[in-house]
């Protein structure tokens, strides 16, 4: 069983790269959760031809991003983000300068949006 939110992200990150239509009926089964009778339906195709799309679809995104990795590096950034954003809250902000305070304010702020950008 493959994992669906790993699919997403290469979705997301190489999904371009695939033709629209096989954008389509992936974005169809992984994002919207349609079975392949509703793909089928939808799009005018057999369940069959619509699963061997799919198949195809993952494939070539995956080969994309073994030749990239950007799935990989993004992982890793975000788990860095998260070490950071646990690392900076565990510093009390009443114990340093004022000055010093109201800059690891901002990185916390900082962290914050990059965790939901991540």
């Amino acid at each position: 069983m493959e994992n669906i939110n790993d699919i997403n992200l290469l979705l997301d990150f190489y999904g371009a790269l695939l033709g629209e239509k096989q954008r389509g009926i992936c974005e169809m089964y992984y994002g919207l959760d349609m079975t392949l009778a509703e793909i089928a339906e939808e799009t005018g195709i057999s369940r069959q031809a619509a699963s061997q799309s799919i198949a195809k679809s993952v494939k070539q995104l995956r080969g994309y991003d073994e030749r990239l990795g950007l799935m990989k590096r993004f992982q890793a950034a975000r788990e860095i983000v998260g070490d950071m954003d646990r690392d900076v809250r565990i510093i009390p902000g009443d114990a340093l300068p004022r000055e010093a305070g109201e800059i690891l304010d901002d990185i916390k702020k900082k962290l914050a949006m990059l965790c939901e950008v991540l």
